[in-house]
């Protein structure tokens, strides 16, 4: 599958400047589907938000009384269309929260954060060619870490809040979206398939670690191919950090 990276990059360059862009969905509600009326062990999906393509499973046990309940977050499903394929992963959580309801509206409360580090499962499809097992999750968790290791930088260093996707774009790939400033452009550049990497860019604005893979173009395609996953790995920490109170929507 490596060796095939030069030619799924430029199938991936025909889509560019439009293609990609975080996804719409990521300013919509919360929505828990539940039906809290089948057991006192109710199983529920969480969709929505800075969640987008994935989804939050879980277990809500009833409290002390109907509008108190326990959570246990118990996995976290993703899948993503990209105009030549897909991708699909599942993680593993471990988490708890609380879910209350004031009469009118219900809260989720986040007790102990839910980690998104390693994935448990991925398969992923390139045109014809279907990547599963445990070659496709060695893909996928190749681009999870590349992913974390930008966007943990980006959170702490360049974005205080969730960037629009304008701005995120321009910051990471401002040969393909536009600089924002025109004083940002460069003349020592990289040619790979058809765009120029902006090495001077690259060093003022990233982590010695990532530049080879921001001027080889590895970053750009990781963005073009799983969009909404840079979206909800820069997310991932406000929504689900310690203390955090979330409302919710609910519907079965």
């Amino acid at each position: 599958m490596l060796g095939r990276t030069a030619f799924l990059l430029l199938s991936v360059l025909l889509f560019a400047n439009g293609c990609a862009s975080v996804p719409p969905g990521v300013n919509s509600p919360l929505v828990l589907q539940w039906d809290k009326s089948k057991t006192p062990d109710s199983p529920f999906h969480l969709k929505g938000g800075p969640l987008d393509n994935a989804t939050l499973v879980g277990i809500a046990s009833v409290g002390p009384d109907d509008a108190t309940w326990t959570v246990i977050f118990t996995r976290l499903e993703w899948f993503n269309n990209w105009p030549n394929g897909w991708t699909q992963a599942t993680f593993l959580l471990d988490g708890t929260g609380v879910l209350r309801s004031d009469g009118n509206t219900w809260t989720l409360k986040i007790d102990k954060m839910p980690s998104l580090d390693v994935p448990e499962s991925a398969s992923i499809r390139y045109f014809d060619t279907y990547v599963r097992d445990e070659k496709g999750l060695a893909e996928f968790s190749h681009r999870w870490e590349r992913i974390q290791a930008v966007t943990a930088d980006l959170s702490i260093h360049k974005f205080q809040q969730l960037p629009d996707h304008k701005a995120f774009e321009q910051y990471m790939f401002p040969e393909v979206y536009g600089y924002s400033s025109p004083s940002q452009t460069g003349q020592d550049l990289v040619p790979v398939l058809g765009i120029e990497w902006n090495k001077k860019y690259t060093e003022g604005h990233f982590q010695e670690r990532l530049w080879a893979l921001r001027n080889s173009g590895s970053l750009y395609r990781d963005y073009q191919e799983s969009p909404g996953l840079w979206y909800l790995a820069m997310a991932w920490a406000e929504l689900a950090g310690p203390g955090k109170e979330i409302q919710v929507q609910i519907r079965k």
